[in-house]
């Protein structure tokens, strides 16, 4: 990790400051929206796809920011090769204050790298956890997703600002791609709303089911393997937690034969739910 710090820093005086603070062109065809998510997809076109998500000025103290990320590449690390990478930064309208919030390539996550010229955020105002990936990442051999939420500089809170994400494209024959979602403002610190999802008989995970945050605030995800499920949202208000299916072989929407077994019994009272 030492190792990626320094060369993040060598790629923040080479090629951030040299094309990002300059504006470089953005490639249209590079970014498309589907379900809610945004992707960005390296294809050659440029080195640097750039995509700026409007964030407005926080009516309340104390605000975080709140969004899913993820990250995917079939690279491998090669030695003097900086390899295809996604970061993402938060600045003011006015551009004169800029922090940096995560860098992602095939060797991790670096989490407030910070930078000559930045405000930095300490880990005690940066929250990250895994998230579920949009889709089918299996065609990638590195993957990373997160829920991230981040207390907002206090530099940053005088006017609205933009959360720029960020592909660098090395230019070889492999290409990588991220994505962004559900970019919001939390009014103070987050909490973690979480849970599994599984079959009442036996105790199974169940994967592919969508949960769906809805309430003070709105998300949704489709459960992984494990199962397991959650969202980091505002400490405040009033949620509620709807899991629904639909990919079942049969149209029966999870519900199995001895659901319905259960269900009779509870009715005429001879085995009540628990």
């Amino acid at each position: 990790m030492t190792d990626k710090l320094g060369r993040w820093k060598a790629f923040l005086g080479r090629v951030i400051a040299s094309c990002w603070l300059l504006s470089c062109p953005r490639g249209a065809a590079q970014v498309t929206e589907l379900d809610g998510v945004t992707y960005l997809i390296a294809d050659s076109a440029g080195a640097l796809i750039s995509y700026a998500v409007p964030v407005a000025q926080p009516a309340f103290a104390n605000p975080y920011l709140a969004f899913d990320i993820g990250f995917a590449s079939n690279e491998m690390l090669t030695p003097a090769v900086f390899p295809d990478s996604l970061t993402l930064t938060l600045q003011n309208t006015p551009q004169t204050a800029t922090s940096i919030l995560l860098t992602t390539d095939v060797s991790g996550t670096l989490w407030s790298p910070g930078g000559e010229g930045t405000t930095g955020i300490s880990m005690e105002d940066m929250r990250h956890e895994a998230a579920a990936w949009p889709g089918d990442a299996a065609e990638f051999s590195f993957s990373e997703a997160h829920q991230v939420a981040a207390r907002i500089p206090l530099e940053l809170l005088a006017s609205p600002m933009s959360l720029y994400v960020d592909l660098f494209d090395n230019q070889n024959t492999i290409r990588s791609t991220a994505w962004i979602r559900g970019v919001t403002v939390l009014p103070g610190r987050p909490v973690q709303i979480s849970g599994a999802v599984s079959y009442y008989a036996g105790g199974a995970s169940i994967s592919g089911v969508t949960v769906a945050l809805s309430g003070d605030g709105e998300k949704s995800l489709s459960t992984p393997v494990d199962g397991r499920f959650q969202f980091i949202t505002g400490a405040s208000g009033t949620y509620s937690i709807t899991p629904s299916r639909t990919s079942d072989t049969t149209p029966n929407r999870g519900v199995t034969t001895l659901d319905i077994s259960l269900i009779r019994r509870h009715i005429l009272g001879t085995g009540l739910f628990n």
